[in-house]
This record gives structure tokens, C-alpha cells and sequence, in this order.
């Protein structure tokens, strides 16, 4: 009924902006309320990770340990995610990202998150970025998520020769790849022994014996023999 509102605001230095509302009615009387609201424009620091896999292969389950620091609304929260062979990622965009399950919280300057495990198999890139309570994104972290926890095929042997034989050896693995093989005497309860040279696949065989044989990949996992 003839009163008028305005509304200014000013900022801070110290990252708060001040806002005032001024109410005037018809004869001139005035009234006004500040309100004074923290103001972050700025990004949280980029998340540093610890990863046990990370350029290395590992044959178990693992989480992540990500650090970031906001010091004006605090950290809300961190995301992922996983684009393999895209051209191009940024912190800015608003869809294609995961929340980490139970890393939301409503305001920590300086938060740690353990991430829950990581059980998908394979080397996969995962691209992280923490997320403030002003809706700040951090620039993007990188972090390669190399996974195997399936043993290699058990090998097959070609033997050729007589007196002498030549034993060639092949076997397959899924994900991160044949390291060596070694071998034991058959039945005889003692410990498998590396063959000489890392990528060799034939041994040559000059006594009566029965030996057994299997691969080991990258990861660590061990064939049937």
C-alpha cells in the first residue's frame, strides 16, 4: 500500500557480502535490515590422491584417500568420473559426475574421504573433483584405477624332441597381462621356481621328469598349473 522496498548489497574484503533492505512508506518513514552472507567465488584446492594402483596393477579390491581445503564454505562434497578416451573434461560441466557415496557433509575446511572400494576390473582412468557449499568445483585430478583380480589361463605345452625335449609354453591373460611362468617338479610338495629369464616361453628338458608349469601375470595372480 504505497510502501517501497530497495535492496543494495556491498562486498567485503574478507569474502562477505553485506546486504541491506531499506523499507520507506508513504510519509517517508524508513526502516532497513542488514544481513551479512559469506561469499565464496572461489574453488577448493585440487584433490591429491593416494592410490595403491595408480600406474601399478593390483589383484585386490581398494579404496581411494582424497584430500581437499576450502576455507570459506567448506568442502561439500567430492565426484567422479570414469571417461575413457574422451577429447576433452572439465570441472565446470553439470552432468556425467557421481557423488562419492557418504563423502557429503555441510561445511569442513579441510576434509579426507576414504572412498569405498573399487571392484570393477581392468585400467581404467578416473577423473575426481571436490565440490564446495557454494557450488565451487575444483580443477579436475587423474587417477588411473588398474584392477585384475582373474587368474591367467592355465598353459598349454608344446613338446617336441626325443632324447632332448623342447617344451614350449603359451597361456592368456585377461587384463594385465603375462609376467613369467615357473615351474616345479610334479607331486613333489616343493616351491615353484621362476624360470631363468623374465618373457621366456620354452625350456628344454634333457631328464626323465614330470614337471608342472603355470603362469603369473602382472597383478601377481597365478594360473592352474
Amino acid at each position: 500500500n504505497g510502501t517501497k522496498t530497495t535492496r543494495n548489497y556491498e562486498t567485503r574484503i574478507d569474502g562477505h557480502r553485506i546486504y541491506t533492505l531499506e523499507a520507506t512508506d508513504e510519509i517517508g518513514n524508513k526502516n532497513s535490515l542488514k544481513i551479512i552472507a559469506p561469499l565464496d567465488r572461489e574453488e577448493p584446492s585440487v584433490v591429491t590422491i593416494t592410490n595403491p594402483s595408480n600406474e601399478v596393477w593390483v589383484n585386490a579390491d581398494f579404496p581411494l584417500t582424497l584430500k581437499s581445503k576450502d576455507t570459506l564454505s567448506g568442502i561439500k562434497n567430492f565426484q567422479y568420473t570414469f571417461k575413457n578416451g574422451a577429447t576433452s573434461i572439465t570441472n565446470k560441466e553439470s552432468t556425467g559426475y557421481v557423488e562419492y557415496a557418504n563423502s557429503s557433509s555441510t561445511q569442513n575446511e579441510n576434509k579426507t574421504f576414504v572412498t569405498p572400494n573399487y571392484t570393477t576390473q581392468g585400467n581404467n582412468t578416473s577423473y575426481i573433483r571436490a565440490c564446495d557449499n557454494a557450488g565451487n568445483c575444483s580443477s579436475l585430478s587423474t587417477t588411473k584405477i588398474k584392477l585384475d583380480k582373474t587368474k591367467p589361463a592355465k598353459p598349454t605345452l608344446d613338446i617336441s624332441g626325443t632324447a632332448t625335449l623342447t617344451v614350449k609354453i603359451t597361456s592368456s591373460d585377461q587384463h594385465s597381462g603375462i609376467a613369467y611362468f615357473d615351474r616345479r617338479v610334479a607331486n613333489s610338495g616343493s616351491s615353484f621356481t621362476k624360470f631363468d629369464e623374465t618373457g621366456k616361453t620354452s625350456i628344454t628338458i634333457t631328464t626323465a621328469e614330470t614337471i608342472e608349469i603355470r603362469a603369473v601375470d602382472v597383478a601377481g595372480n597365478v594360473s592352474d598349473p
